[in-house]
Parts: C-alpha cells; structure tokens; sequence
C-alpha cells in the first residue's frame, strides 16, 4: 500500500496514526474483534469457526485478544447478550 501511494511504509504508519489514533495493526485487530463480538451475537456459529473467519489462528488466541478488549471471553460475552 506505501508503494501505491509513493511514500515509505513509516510514514503511511504516521499519517495513519494521526487521522485515526491507532496504529495500522491495532486498528486491524480492532475491526477484526468488533466483526467476531457481532458474529457472537448474530449468528450460532462456534467460536473457533469465528475465530477462523475473523482471522485469528485459533479460539484460543481469539479469546486472549477478545478478553483484552471486552473483559470477558467469547462464550460470556454470548451469553450476556
């Protein structure tokens, strides 16, 4: 994407930062967290087929960032709501 638009991978980085507060990888992760609690919600879907979708490597490691952002694991947070 920097080649694309002719500047340097850090400096992507920077303006990146500046307009949205967040690193490119932890806006990422952001919407990949965000996309798996609403599938936990909208659909009967297991977790590690989410976790796939969403690309995470396993349930596991979707539980780990998942916990991070909502302070409960995937199958709590299901049941909440």
């Amino acid at each position: 994407l920097a080649r694309r638009l002719e500047m340097s991978v850090r400096q992507l980085e920077r303006l990146f930062t500046a307009k949205t507060g967040k690193s490119p990888l932890a806006y990422g992760r952001q919407i990949r967290i965000r996309t798996a609690s609403w599938l936990l919600t909208s659909s009967d879907r297991s977790v590690a087929d989410i976790a796939s979708s969403c690309g995470f490597s396993d349930s596991s490691h979707l539980g780990r960032e998942f916990k991070k952002e909502f302070g409960e694991s995937p199958n709590a947070y299901r049941v909440a709501r």
